[in-house]
């Protein structure tokens, strides 16, 4: 990276100047860029990986969870959504202390391929019998 001022006569010197992080450019106190000066900088990255999200939003999918009940001595429970569109997700937290949480929103549509009596076109939970 060179960083220069914006008449592009004088150039900064890393680590005396300024310092880079992975967000951009801090201008150290103790340099020569002054507060509110306009600076120009080139920077030429390397290769990287990128990870685009969301960017096959509102395809139908299916979603099967798979769970104990523990209410009933851990017995099994199987729930199977025919047909779900999930949207955007919702607030996600990148900076914490703990363990983040992500909420997802979503629609169940019904499955109208399904058309057996007595089948539901949206949802079907498989559960053990009691006798």
């Amino acid at each position: 990276m060179v960083v220069k001022d914006s008449a592009e006569t004088t150039t900064y010197v890393l680590n005396t100047d300024y310092i880079i992080s992975a967000a951009g450019i801090i201008v150290l106190s103790t340099g020569a860029i002054t507060d509110g000066q306009t600076i120009h900088y080139s920077l030429s990255t390397g290769a990287s990986n990128k990870i685009e999200a969301l960017t096959n939003l509102g395809k139908d999918r299916v979603l099967i969870f798979e769970g104990l009940n523990t209410a009933q001595s851990c017995a099994k429970h199987n729930i199977k959504l025919h047909k779900v569109v999930l949207g955007p997700a919702g607030d996600f937290s990148w900076i914490g202390e703990d363990f983040s949480t992500l909420q997802i929103n979503g629609s169940v549509l019904a499955d109208t391929s399904i058309t057996t009596a007595g089948l539901s076109q949206y949802f079907r939970i498989d559960m053990p019998s009691t006798v």
